[in-house]
């Protein structure tokens, strides 16, 4: 079956002695499809693929290309329809020109406002991880706002922290300068690890960390 114009079928022919010898006559191929693709396959990948003197190495350019475009394809339809359907409980910020959005919402510190507390927290409350994901405690963490916040390291500020402080944690979060979103714990995708860079204070250093939550 051949595409019978001016140009299907002169090209149509210069296949003619393939099909024979793979089908045993000229109507045992159909190349609909095969032609079809060559837009894709063919015509897009020779003219974005860079060429080598090889033919095997422009052909290998050429298949990496078509793999990868079909890849960053997929990726953002795929984000796009993630970002249709934002889950309830997304936080914006409150600037004129949205910044970010923090979403997928783990509620690891609703309860923390009713926390009985006397003279500190309490020891095993305090030792346990937020969850099997977020491997990090409640004391460690407080801990980390607290030096963040240069408080004073005693219990009394840890309470306040802990009781008088209105905690949300969120799994990810969407910016839109530059448009990316980093995700640390999500339901769609449970093996997904993002890393982000910290900044230094030295000249020259680049550390990088595993996002977890985000607060």
């Amino acid at each position: 079956m051949f595409e019978y114009s001016k140009k299907g079928l002169p090209h149509a022919l210069m296949h003619a002695t393939e099909l024979v010898k793979q089908g045993g006559h000229h109507g045992a191929t159909c190349t609909t499809v095969s032609e079809a693709g060559h837009r894709f396959n063919l015509k897009m990948p020779a003219k974005f693929a860079r060429t080598y003197l090889s033919r095997n190495s422009s052909q290998v350019g050429m298949l990496r290309w078509t793999l990868e475009n079909k890849l960053m394809t997929s990726v953002i339809a795929l984000d796009k329809k993630l970002s249709q359907d934002e889950p309830p409980g997304v936080l914006e910020s409150e600037d004129d020109d949205k910044v970010f959005a923090l979403r997928t919402p783990l509620h690891f510190a609703d309860d923390w406002t009713t926390l009985s507390c006397r003279s500190r927290t309490p020891v095993a409350w305090g030792r346990v991880f937020l969850s099997k994901d977020v491997l990090i405690s409640r004391d460690e963490l407080i801990a980390l706002l607290r030096v963040k916040l240069n408080r004073d390291n005693t219990w009394t500020e840890t309470i306040n922290l802990t009781t008088k402080l209105r905690w949300e944690c969120f799994g990810s979060i969407h910016c839109e300068s530059p448009r990316r979103s980093i995700v640390g714990v999500s339901n769609a995708s449970h093996k997904r690890r993002d890393f982000v860079r910290i900044e230094g204070y030295e000249n020259g250093t680049a550390l990088g960390g595993e996002v977890i939550i985000t607060l």
